[in-house]
């Protein structure tokens, strides 16, 4: 949405997921529904949580095999595919998201 909005875009600028303005940053680091959806991913392969796009394809994969390296990018890929998708469909097709299985 801040793109958007440096196009003279007068739509609302708060993320679709909470109250905090929408930068790439807030919604794929800072929002409090990635920030869970990372620990969860973080956990499963022993990782810290990452913390921006630059971290994550850097430093967060050194040290792992490429076994495991491979996990990680397929498994990174799937969680801000998922995110993207969710948002998308809360913002353009008001689609709520699946809060319990």
């Amino acid at each position: 949405k801040d793109n958007l909005a440096k196009r003279k875009w007068k739509g609302s600028k708060k993320c679709a997921f909470c109250s905090n303005n929408e930068i790439i940053q807030h919604l794929f680091f800072d929002c409090r529904l990635a920030k869970n959806m990372w620990h969860l991913l973080s956990f499963c392969f022993g990782l810290l949580p990452p913390r921006s796009m630059r971290y994550m394809f850097g430093g967060w994969l050194m040290g792992t095999n490429s076994k495991t390296k491979n996990l990680v990018i397929t498994g990174v890929s799937a969680l801000s595919w998922a995110i993207w998708i969710s948002r998308n469909d809360l913002v353009f097709d008001n689609v709520p998201m699946l809060t319990s299985l």
